[in-house]
């Protein structure tokens, strides 16, 4: 079930910019134009991240995220429930999990490689404030409370070294295998 939610929201997000396209400014990163789930060795979602080598775990979703005039990655965790055992706080939990793995990746010694893969067509600048990922919960039916908690980003954000995982959330509901985009924290900056 949450494989086709990914899928569904893989739909959504790959339509160009226009009136039918529900969550403007993003797109999926391709792997030789193909949509792919990265691998990680880490897995997330027992909700405690550990090491786990080749039988890790995988970013559902890897994105391009337009914020004002810069482009940053996006890793988006997809749910398809919203309860205690799925709770926005672990879904996020499990996001920046990921994220920093792919901070480490981009700031490895082969980072420009990675740089190229996930879509960069120049070297990524390392501004004085740092180098911003999204962490990126999507799930059904997120509470209007905790979508405004996550748009303040200026208090959720995480430090690692110079860096940023920004904290964010696409709520949605599904009906007739059709996602209806409900709210988006980052759109409301």
């Amino acid at each position: 079930e949450e494989h086709r939610i990914q899928n569904l929201l893989l739909r959504e997000l790959s339509k160009k910019t226009g009136a039918n396209k529900q969550l403007k400014y993003i797109q999926p990163v391709k792997l030789q134009n193909c949509f792919f789930e990265m691998p990680t060795p880490f897995k997330a979602s027992d909700h405690t991240p550990s090491y786990s080598g080749k039988k890790g775990g995988g970013v559902d979703i890897l994105a391009c995220v337009r914020h004002g005039n810069s482009t940053r990655l996006g890793v988006i965790e997809v749910k398809d429930e919203n309860n205690q055992h799925e709770s926005i706080e672990l879904v996020i939990n499990q996001a920046v999990t990921y994220a920093c793995f792919i901070r480490e990746l981009l700031r490895s010694k082969s980072g420009q490689k990675w740089q190229k893969i996930f879509g960069y067509t120049r070297p990524i600048a390392v501004p004085s404030s740092g180098l911003i990922i999204d962490a990126i919960a999507a799930m059904p039916n997120i509470s209007e409370e905790d979508i405004k908690q996550l748009a303040s980003t200026k208090h959720l954000r995480v430090f690692v070294e110079d860096d940023y995982i920004e904290l964010h959330c696409i709520s949605f509901s599904e009906e007739n295998n059709d996602l209806t985009i409900q709210d988006c924290s980052w759109q409301r900056l």
